[in-house]
């Protein structure tokens, strides 16, 4: 791992940090920060931040910090509650990045339109996206259109209330992801137009962790088998013959390809007797509700940001988590997690990692939707350019340049 901001770093115990900043970096010339030089106290600062902010999703990426000290200008300290191995990937993470106390600018929204109209360099979509449904239309408006292909790190989540029946029972969530058709919903979405695979608790975006579902043991892979007839002898077995209704809250903010593949897992689990009840909430409510686990029975979500594993297992999994939604209580699942983050050789953590995933697929404490391989785009002008995963836009176009 190279610094960005940090041109050394040390280890003086397991759970402490010590990092020097490079010297003259400076923030833009323009208000409120006007160029000013980047010191310890930003560092601070973001960080104390990201996890004071009151229901912040992303608290768990960095939830192990005790304490963050600027010894001086440009040293910066900080203190673990516990051995975390992955707490550089963790200040790596694109959802982590440095900002000035002065100010926080968000980024502007854009459309297809505007791209056509020659307003953007970019693709409109999220992660400088273009939907492949689109992409023909595109490619006759703009023939030199440069493009690179990748797997997402955004996939679709469902919760279900693992202290209510029916969701007590491994029988019943193992009929749901039997139920679902992770490959309709590929195929139905305009953004993957057919393209990508099954996810398991990994994203399978991050390749050198997720565990690929061929490894899976036979249980959990058949889990990724649509398979209805199975689906309804299980629900049998388990004392619903004819299924069950059950509401399933959402909201409508994330989008159109959300609610298409939110209405195809519902079809799905209907042609298993499961009949969901939609619930709409606003994306505001939906998001300081819902998502921590403030839900009747099953809510549908998305998941996708953070580069490193541990964030989608332990957040969603160990008890008091915010994001734990489904409100997993599992201690040999709570001590394999732990386990992977006192694991500083890569090869043995990774095997840990494979093993979590494996059991995990075999409880189906969530339904995870699938990896969609989509299409990034921008105009030939654009030099020295490449996407990447995560929210990073700023390294992106760090060494790019326009020809024009």
């Amino acid at each position: 791992m190279e610094g960005d901001l940090a041109e050394s770093w040390t280890q003086p115990s397991d759970t402490t940090y010590v990092f020097k900043l490079r010297r003259g970096v400076r923030w833009h010339g323009k208000a409120p920060v006007n160029g000013r030089e980047l010191t310890a106290d930003d560092v601070k600062y973001t960080y104390e931040r990201f996890l004071a902010i009151k229901g912040n999703p992303n608290r768990p990426v960095l939830e192990q910090l005790e304490k963050i000290e600027a010894l001086d200008r440009h040293t910066v300290g900080f203190t673990l509650k516990e051995p975390f191995s992955w707490f550089l990937d963790a200040l790596a993470a694109t959802v982590t990045w440095i900002v000035p106390k002065e100010a926080v600018d968000p980024d502007p929204s854009s459309n297809l339109a505007g791209w056509l109209a020659g307003r953007y360099d970019f693709a409109p979509q999220y992660d400088m996206v273009v939907r492949r449904q689109d992409l023909d239309v595109v490619k006759r408006r703009k023939p030199a259109l440069q493009t690179s292909e990748f797997l997402w790190m955004i996939t679709g989540v469902t919760a279900m209330k693992l202290d209510q029946e029916p969701f007590r029972d491994v029988r019943v969530r193992r009929a749901m992801a039997l139920a679902t058709n992770w490959k309709e919903i590929l195929e139905a979405l305009g953004l993957f137009d057919g393209h990508g695979v099954p996810s398991p608790s990994v994203p399978a975006a991050l390749t050198e962790w997720a565990i690929p579902i061929d490894q899976l043991t036979l249980d959990g892979r058949r889990l990724y088998e649509h398979n209805v007839p199975q689906a309804k002898r299980l629900l049998t077995e388990s004392g619903y013959p004819r299924g069950f209704k059950t509401p399933v809250e959402t909201t409508a903010g994330f989008g159109p390809d959300f609610m298409d593949s939110v209405q195809i897992a519902l079809r799905n689990w209907k042609d298993a007797g499961v009949e969901g009840e939609l619930k709409l909430k606003e994306m505001g409510a939906f998001i300081s509700s819902s998502i921590f686990g403030r839900f009747e029975k099953m809510m549908a979500t998305i998941r996708g940001g953070p580069l490193f594993p541990d964030t989608y297992l332990a957040a969603l999994h160990l008890p008091g988590q915010l994001l734990n939604s489904a409100g997993v209580n599992d201690p040999k699942l709570n001590e394999l997690i732990r386990l992977q983050r006192r694991t500083f050789d890569v090869t043995r953590r990774r095997a840990i990692l494979y093993d979590i995933q494996r059991y995990l697929a075999e409880q189906a404490y969530y339904l995870y939707g699938p990896s969609g391989k989509v299409i990034s785009a921008w105009e030939p002008y654009v030099k020295n350019f490449m996407p990447n995963l995560g929210n990073d836009y700023g390294g992106r176009l760090m060494a790019a340049w326009l020809d024009k």
